[in-house]
């Protein structure tokens, strides 16, 4: 069946199930107004309704029994789920129209009432168009929202790596640091002991109680030369004679 929106004169093509047989609410797309539609039959019956001649009035009765608060609560809910109901068939309706994505149809002759339409005040008409883009407007996303939380957390991600090496350069420091002083300590404890075995004779001059201590440890360092310059002297021959062989 074709349906035409009354505000605009579009024209949709729909299946014939989409309309139940109570009608529904449905919604252009175009210019966003919204109105109960009924089905070509109930069109048909309403219209007919119109034209038969209305009944006389029934004399209104005297006195009206009060509803029962019980019955009220359950029509009341009725009401709420057939109104919730609507909705949703309207909400569906929409949504099938969008899918279709039909193209609009020849714009139909100009009738009186599409003239009085468009000598409609500016002003109104602008506000009706205002009104139906604002809420297509509201599903685009916030693009300065995205690019604030982009730029929060690439701020984030490098405060982190500036951590990371800012902790890397103070391990490092701290390595530098320690191997200097090791190094520097073995420097003087070499010096040391050099010290005290040139200076042997010396100390144990001006301090006697030194001697024995001084003769052993003198010994021990003149045993020490004498073992290093026997191991020169094999490396400076083992050397010595595989230059000669590689020459030969």
């Amino acid at each position: 069946m074709r349906l035409t929106c009354p505000n605009c004169r579009a024209q949709y093509e729909v299946a014939d199930s989409a309309i139940p047989a109570r009608g529904r609410d449905v919604q252009c797309s175009s210019c966003g107004h919204g109105w109960f539609q009924l089905p070509d039959a109930g069109r048909t019956a309403v219209a007919e309704a119109r034209m038969a001649p209305r009944p006389e009035p029934e004399t209104p009765r005297a006195a009206q029994r009060e509803l029962d608060p019980a019955i009220a609560d359950v029509l009341k809910a009725e009401a709420e789920r057939e109104a919730q109901q609507r909705r949703r068939e309207t909400a569906d309706l929409v949504e099938t129209q969008q899918e279709l994505a039909l193209d609009d149809p020849p714009a139909p002759a100009e009738t009186p009432e599409a003239a009085e339409d468009s000598m409609a005040p500016a002003p109104a008409r602008f506000a009706e168009a205002k009104r139906s883009e604002v809420p297509r407007r509201d599903l685009l996303p916030d693009i300065e929202e995205i690019n604030s939380s982009l730029r929060a957390k690439t701020l984030t991600k490098a405060a982190a790596a500036n951590r990371l090496t800012e902790a890397e350069v103070e391990a490092q420091k701290r390595s530098g640091r320690g191997f200097r002083l090791g190094f520097a300590s073995v420097l003087l404890v070499a010096l040391f002991a050099v010290l005290v075995y040139a200076n042997a004779p010396g100390i144990s001059a001006r301090l006697p109680a030194t001697t024995p201590y001084l003769e052993a440890y003198v010994g021990q360092m003149n045993a020490g030369r004498l073992w290093l310059n026997g191991k020169l002297m094999d490396a400076g021959a083992a050397i010595e004679g595989m230059l000669t062989g590689s020459e030969g």
